[in-house]
């Protein structure tokens, strides 16, 4: 019995997958589907050009009012024009790291260069790691 029963639910469900199938396809109406695709390309270079241009305004009050250096404004004018037409990874971590890191890229040389002399310190003026 309960066999003929799972036949009769698997049959109908064959049939109606079937009536489906064939109206689908006798149909005269069309069904449009659309999507809109976006450039993840496009979207990261209006995104960077915009914050390169933030940048310099941002540099230009800085340099007015006398927080920023004008050598400090030029080095992140040219770090942005070289990430924007050589390597935008580049200009990226320059970005990253004045905009995150405590005292900026200055700060994280500063911070590289000192752990790499506890490290010298510790393995009797090893450069490399063993093992590497």
């Amino acid at each position: 019995m309960v066999n003929k029963r799972l036949f009769s639910i698997v049959s109908d469900a064959n049939n109606y997958a079937s009536v489906g199938a064939t109206a689908a396809a006798t149909s005269s109406k069309s069904i449009k589907v659309s999507t809109k695709q976006v450039d993840i390309g496009k979207v990261g270079k209006g995104f960077g050009q915009v914050t390169f241009l933030a940048g310099i305004a941002i540099d230009s009050y800085g340099v007015a009012t006398g927080k920023t250096s004008v050598a400090k404004a030029g080095t992140n004018l040219g770090v942005g024009l070289y990430g924007m037409y050589v390597n935008p990874f580049v200009g990226a971590l320059y970005g990253g790291l004045e905009a995150f890191y405590p005292g900026g890229t200055e700060g994280a040389v500063s911070d590289y260069g000192d752990t790499q002399t506890i490290y010298r310190e510790q393995s009797n003026g090893a450069v490399f790691k063993p093992g590497l």
